[in-house]
Protein backbone atom coordinates (compact mmCIF):
# COMPACT_ATOMS: atom_id res chain seq x y z
CA UNK A 1 0.00 0.00 0.00
CA UNK A 2 1.48 3.40 -0.89
CA UNK A 3 1.22 5.90 1.83
CA UNK A 4 1.67 9.37 1.82
CA UNK A 5 2.09 11.40 5.32
CA UNK A 6 1.90 14.59 6.40
CA UNK A 7 2.96 15.74 9.94
CA UNK A 8 0.20 18.45 10.95
CA UNK A 9 2.21 21.16 13.11
CA UNK A 10 -0.70 22.27 15.04
CA UNK A 11 -0.22 25.60 16.61
CA UNK A 12 -1.97 26.91 19.38
CA UNK A 13 -5.79 27.25 18.62
CA UNK A 14 -7.72 29.90 20.66
CA UNK A 15 -11.27 29.33 22.41
CA UNK A 16 -13.87 31.79 21.02
CA UNK A 17 -13.86 33.96 23.85
CA UNK A 18 -12.22 37.16 23.58
CA UNK A 19 -8.84 38.33 25.13
CA UNK A 20 -9.16 40.55 27.75
CA UNK A 21 -9.55 44.49 27.12
CA UNK A 22 -5.87 45.66 26.63
CA UNK A 23 -3.89 48.05 29.37
CA UNK A 24 -3.09 51.08 27.06
CA UNK A 25 -0.04 51.46 29.42
CA UNK A 26 1.58 48.14 27.88
CA UNK A 27 3.72 49.19 24.86
CA UNK A 28 6.61 47.85 23.43
CA UNK A 29 10.31 49.70 23.98
CA UNK A 30 10.52 50.28 20.43
CA UNK A 31 8.51 49.13 17.21
CA UNK A 32 8.78 49.12 13.29
CA UNK A 33 5.63 48.20 11.51
CA UNK A 34 6.02 48.70 7.63
CA UNK A 35 4.32 47.31 4.37
CA UNK A 36 5.97 44.13 3.60
CA UNK A 37 8.06 44.67 0.08
CA UNK A 38 7.38 42.56 -2.48
CA UNK A 39 10.00 40.88 -4.06
CA UNK A 40 9.44 38.65 -7.11
CA UNK A 41 9.54 34.81 -6.75
CA UNK A 42 9.53 35.15 -3.12
CA UNK A 43 8.25 31.72 -1.89
CA UNK A 44 4.20 32.16 0.16
CA UNK A 45 4.19 32.16 3.42
CA UNK A 46 4.83 34.06 6.67
CA UNK A 47 6.75 33.94 9.96
CA UNK A 48 6.00 35.28 13.50
CA UNK A 49 8.77 34.37 15.90
CA UNK A 50 10.20 35.30 19.13
CA UNK A 51 8.57 36.75 22.12
CA UNK A 52 7.79 35.83 25.77
CA UNK A 53 7.99 31.90 26.25
CA UNK A 54 10.72 31.56 23.47
CA UNK A 55 14.53 31.58 22.86
CA UNK A 56 14.00 35.19 22.11
CA UNK A 57 12.12 36.85 24.88
CA UNK A 58 13.47 40.22 23.76
CA UNK A 59 12.03 40.93 20.95
CA UNK A 60 9.51 39.95 18.11
CA UNK A 61 9.98 39.60 14.52
CA UNK A 62 6.88 39.17 12.03
CA UNK A 63 7.72 38.77 8.47
CA UNK A 64 4.68 39.52 5.98
CA UNK A 65 1.56 38.85 7.88
CA UNK A 66 -1.69 40.33 6.69
CA UNK A 67 -3.52 42.75 9.34
CA UNK A 68 -6.57 39.33 9.58
CA UNK A 69 -3.99 37.76 10.67
CA UNK A 70 -2.19 39.84 13.24
CA UNK A 71 -5.85 41.14 14.43
CA UNK A 72 -6.53 37.44 14.99
CA UNK A 73 -3.02 36.43 17.01
CA UNK A 74 -3.42 39.41 19.13
CA UNK A 75 -7.11 39.13 19.85
CA UNK A 76 -7.11 35.86 20.58
CA UNK A 77 -10.07 35.10 18.14
CA UNK A 78 -10.03 31.62 15.26
CA UNK A 79 -10.88 33.04 11.89
CA UNK A 80 -14.68 32.58 11.72
CA UNK A 81 -15.16 35.08 14.44
CA UNK A 82 -13.26 38.25 12.67
CA UNK A 83 -15.22 40.69 9.63
CA UNK A 84 -13.32 42.96 7.95
CA UNK A 85 -12.61 45.01 4.57
CA UNK A 86 -11.06 43.04 1.81
CA UNK A 87 -7.68 44.53 1.83
CA UNK A 88 -7.63 43.48 5.45
CA UNK A 89 -6.91 39.82 4.34
CA UNK A 90 -4.48 40.51 1.43
CA UNK A 91 -2.09 43.37 2.44
CA UNK A 92 1.33 42.13 4.33
CA UNK A 93 3.09 43.67 7.17
CA UNK A 94 6.42 43.54 8.98
CA UNK A 95 6.82 44.50 12.36
CA UNK A 96 9.73 44.02 14.90
CA UNK A 97 9.11 45.12 18.74
CA UNK A 98 11.41 45.42 21.40
CA UNK A 99 9.90 43.70 24.35
CA UNK A 100 10.69 45.08 27.55
CA UNK A 101 12.49 42.79 30.31
CA UNK A 102 9.57 40.51 31.97
CA UNK A 103 7.09 40.63 29.58
CA UNK A 104 4.50 38.01 30.22
CA UNK A 105 2.91 36.38 26.95
CA UNK A 106 -0.61 38.13 27.77
CA UNK A 107 1.55 41.46 28.07
CA UNK A 108 3.07 40.96 24.55
CA UNK A 109 -0.39 40.15 23.18
CA UNK A 110 -1.89 43.38 24.64
CA UNK A 111 1.44 45.15 23.81
CA UNK A 112 0.33 44.07 19.78
CA UNK A 113 -2.63 45.43 20.18
CA UNK A 114 -1.99 48.68 21.46
CA UNK A 115 0.71 48.70 18.71
CA UNK A 116 -2.11 47.89 15.79
CA UNK A 117 -4.02 50.60 17.21
CA UNK A 118 -1.79 53.38 17.25
CA UNK A 119 0.04 52.59 13.89
CA UNK A 120 -3.11 51.47 11.95
CA UNK A 121 -6.15 53.48 13.88
CA UNK A 122 -7.68 50.53 14.19
CA UNK A 123 -11.14 50.16 14.97
CA UNK A 124 -13.02 47.72 15.84
CA UNK A 125 -16.77 46.33 17.17
CA UNK A 126 -17.58 43.54 19.30
CA UNK A 127 -21.17 41.43 18.07
CA UNK A 128 -22.52 38.38 19.13
CA UNK A 129 -24.54 36.32 16.24
CA UNK A 130 -26.48 32.76 16.17
CA UNK A 131 -23.63 31.10 13.45
CA UNK A 132 -23.78 27.54 12.78
CA UNK A 133 -21.38 25.12 14.01
CA UNK A 134 -20.11 21.83 14.99
CA UNK A 135 -20.15 21.17 18.85
CA UNK A 136 -17.55 18.60 19.72
CA UNK A 137 -19.10 16.86 22.65
CA UNK A 138 -18.97 13.76 23.95
CA UNK A 139 -20.61 10.94 22.42
CA UNK A 140 -24.03 8.69 24.33
CA UNK A 141 -21.63 5.79 24.32
CA UNK A 142 -18.66 7.83 26.37
CA UNK A 143 -15.28 8.91 25.99
CA UNK A 144 -13.09 5.82 24.06
CA UNK A 145 -9.68 7.98 23.69
CA UNK A 146 -7.31 7.61 26.62
CA UNK A 147 -5.45 9.89 28.69
CA UNK A 148 -1.80 10.05 27.81
CA UNK A 149 0.44 8.66 30.55
CA UNK A 150 3.48 11.04 31.79
CA UNK A 151 6.87 10.78 29.89
CA UNK A 152 9.18 8.56 31.24
CA UNK A 153 11.88 10.21 33.76
CA UNK A 154 14.57 10.66 31.61
CA UNK A 155 13.30 10.11 28.50
CA UNK A 156 15.00 12.25 25.52
CA UNK A 157 12.87 15.32 24.74
CA UNK A 158 10.10 14.90 22.12
CA UNK A 159 10.65 15.41 18.28
CA UNK A 160 10.07 18.35 16.62
CA UNK A 161 6.94 17.54 14.14
CA UNK A 162 9.30 19.55 11.49
CA UNK A 163 12.50 17.29 12.35
CA UNK A 164 10.35 14.11 12.01
CA UNK A 165 11.73 12.01 8.75
CA UNK A 166 8.62 10.72 6.77
CA UNK A 167 10.32 8.88 4.82
CA UNK A 168 12.13 7.13 8.14
CA UNK A 169 9.12 6.19 9.76
CA UNK A 170 7.92 2.58 10.55
CA UNK A 171 5.02 1.10 8.70
CA UNK A 172 2.55 -0.50 10.86
CA UNK A 173 0.43 -4.04 10.47
CA UNK A 174 -2.08 -1.91 9.01
CA UNK A 175 0.01 -0.31 6.12
CA UNK A 176 0.02 3.06 7.67
CA UNK A 177 3.00 4.58 9.04
CA UNK A 178 3.36 5.21 12.89
CA UNK A 179 4.47 7.84 14.65
CA UNK A 180 7.82 7.46 16.63
CA UNK A 181 7.71 6.61 20.59
CA UNK A 182 7.43 9.99 22.63
CA UNK A 183 6.41 12.11 19.84
CA UNK A 184 4.15 15.17 20.76
CA UNK A 185 1.92 15.61 17.66
CA UNK A 186 -0.91 14.59 15.32
CA UNK A 187 0.09 12.94 12.29
CA UNK A 188 -2.62 11.91 9.12
CA UNK A 189 -1.87 9.22 6.43
CA UNK A 190 -3.69 8.48 3.19
CA UNK A 191 -4.09 6.63 0.86
CA UNK A 192 -6.52 6.80 -2.50
CA UNK A 193 -9.55 5.82 -0.31
CA UNK A 194 -8.63 5.36 3.18
CA UNK A 195 -7.33 7.66 6.00
CA UNK A 196 -5.53 7.43 9.31
CA UNK A 197 -4.91 9.95 12.33
CA UNK A 198 -2.64 9.47 15.28
CA UNK A 199 -2.30 11.82 18.15
CA UNK A 200 0.00 11.39 20.95
CA UNK A 201 -0.47 13.81 24.44
CA UNK A 202 -2.85 16.25 22.31
CA UNK A 203 -5.15 18.45 24.16
CA UNK A 204 -8.60 19.50 22.78
CA UNK A 205 -7.46 22.29 21.27
CA UNK A 206 -5.13 20.30 18.94
CA UNK A 207 -7.83 17.50 18.19
CA UNK A 208 -10.40 20.43 16.91
CA UNK A 209 -7.70 22.40 14.54
CA UNK A 210 -6.88 19.04 12.92
CA UNK A 211 -10.64 18.40 12.60
CA UNK A 212 -11.61 21.98 11.75
CA UNK A 213 -8.03 21.70 8.64
CA UNK A 214 -11.03 18.55 7.24
CA UNK A 215 -14.28 19.93 7.42
CA UNK A 216 -15.00 23.41 5.61
CA UNK A 217 -18.39 23.83 6.15
CA UNK A 218 -18.72 25.07 9.96
CA UNK A 219 -16.82 25.97 12.57
CA UNK A 220 -15.78 23.29 15.45
CA UNK A 221 -16.18 24.52 18.90
CA UNK A 222 -14.84 22.02 21.69
CA UNK A 223 -17.68 21.43 24.05
CA UNK A 224 -16.42 18.88 25.96
CA UNK A 225 -15.06 20.22 28.91
CA UNK A 226 -12.18 17.55 28.54
CA UNK A 227 -8.82 18.61 30.29
CA UNK A 228 -5.22 17.63 29.53
CA UNK A 229 -3.59 15.22 26.76
CA UNK A 230 -4.69 12.34 25.16
CA UNK A 231 -3.58 10.11 23.09
CA UNK A 232 -5.87 8.79 19.80
CA UNK A 233 -5.86 6.92 16.98
CA UNK A 234 -8.75 6.60 14.20
CA UNK A 235 -9.26 4.96 10.67
CA UNK A 236 -11.71 5.86 8.28
CA UNK A 237 -12.98 5.10 4.77
CA UNK A 238 -12.79 8.37 2.65
CA UNK A 239 -16.31 9.60 2.12
CA UNK A 240 -17.57 13.00 0.96
CA UNK A 241 -20.88 14.82 0.86
CA UNK A 242 -21.85 17.74 -1.66
CA UNK A 243 -20.26 20.39 0.24
CA UNK A 244 -16.58 18.46 0.09
CA UNK A 245 -17.12 17.27 4.31
CA UNK A 246 -15.54 14.22 4.98
CA UNK A 247 -18.60 12.39 6.47
CA UNK A 248 -16.90 9.08 6.60
CA UNK A 249 -14.90 11.49 9.36
CA UNK A 250 -17.75 11.87 11.23
CA UNK A 251 -19.03 8.13 11.93
CA UNK A 252 -15.04 7.23 13.11
CA UNK A 253 -14.73 9.79 15.47
CA UNK A 254 -17.86 8.92 17.52
CA UNK A 255 -17.38 4.96 16.84
CA UNK A 256 -13.71 5.13 17.63
CA UNK A 257 -12.65 8.21 19.87
CA UNK A 258 -16.46 8.17 21.54
CA UNK A 259 -16.33 11.98 20.33
CA UNK A 260 -19.43 13.75 18.13
CA UNK A 261 -19.86 16.81 15.98
CA UNK A 262 -23.36 18.19 16.64
CA UNK A 263 -24.60 20.31 14.47
CA UNK A 264 -25.93 23.53 16.26
CA UNK A 265 -26.50 27.30 16.22
CA UNK A 266 -24.45 28.56 19.16
CA UNK A 267 -24.20 32.56 20.11
CA UNK A 268 -20.86 33.13 18.89
CA UNK A 269 -18.39 36.58 19.69
CA UNK A 270 -17.74 38.75 16.34
CA UNK A 271 -14.87 41.00 16.09
CA UNK A 272 -15.83 43.51 13.17
CA UNK A 273 -12.96 45.67 11.48
CA UNK A 274 -14.67 48.90 11.09
CA UNK A 275 -11.71 50.74 10.17
CA UNK A 276 -7.63 50.65 9.19
CA UNK A 277 -5.08 52.44 7.34
CA UNK A 278 -3.97 50.41 4.39
CA UNK A 279 -0.40 52.30 4.95
CA UNK A 280 0.56 52.23 8.84
CA UNK A 281 2.00 55.08 10.70
CA UNK A 282 5.45 56.06 10.61
CA UNK A 283 7.62 54.56 13.17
Amino acid sequence: MQVSALILLCLLSVCGAFAQASDDSLTFEVASVKPHPLVAGEPAGSSFNGGPGTSDPGQITVINRTLRTLVIEAYGIRGFQIEHPQWVGDERFDIIAKVPPGTTPPQAKAMMRNLLVERFDLRIRRETRGLPVYALVVAKGGLKMKPSADDPAGQPPAPAEGLIALDKLKTGSDGFRQLPPGAHTVMASYTADTAKVTGQKQPLSQLVSWLSSRVSDRPIIDETGLKGNYDFSMTWSLEYDGAGNDFGLFAALEQQLGLKMDPRKMPTEMLIVVSALRVPKEN
